[in-house]
């Protein structure tokens, strides 16, 4: 049941055809944000992703998410916090959406298919922090 909810609620803003109306976009979620809040002019500007958390050990969740975005990947067995500050030693796991080149318009902007795609994804309700990935 949890999938099917997940399915309908993030599936929607993308059943258009050709390019949405402003009114059609998905809205991002900004009050996820840890840290600097990322807008489509600063989407890129990171190492490739952003951070996220996930409940640990619930594999079918994961696999869930990741069948809506494929470039989603989550590090069971590692403790890292990541920037979104996941609870790594209890209850949360570090994930990363990936984000791939052709989905930045500059070293900085992302593509407004890219933007309306991660905008998406702020809405699954399981994504209670993002932020950007920095590699240290």
């Amino acid at each position: 049941m949890k999938f099917l909810i997940l399915a309908l609620t993030v599936a929607a803003p993308f059943a258009f055809a050709g390019k949405p109306s402003l009114s059609e976009r998905p809205v991002c979620r900004s009050e996820k944000f840890v840290g600097p809040v990322v807008t489509q002019a600063t989407g890129c500007e990171n190492d490739g992703a952003m951070d996220f958390c996930l409940p640990r050990g619930d594999l079918a969740l994961q696999a869930q998410v990741a069948a809506l975005y494929p470039n989603i990947v989550c590090f069971n067995g590692s403790q890292s916090r990541g920037r979104a500050e996941c609870d790594a030693l209890g209850d949360e796991v570090l994930c990363l959406y990936k984000i791939s080149r052709p989905e930045c318009a500059s070293r900085s902007a992302m593509t407004d298919a890219g933007w309306d795609r991660f905008c998406g994804f702020t809405q699954l309700d399981v994504v209670e922090r993002i932020a950007p990935t920095w590699y240290e």
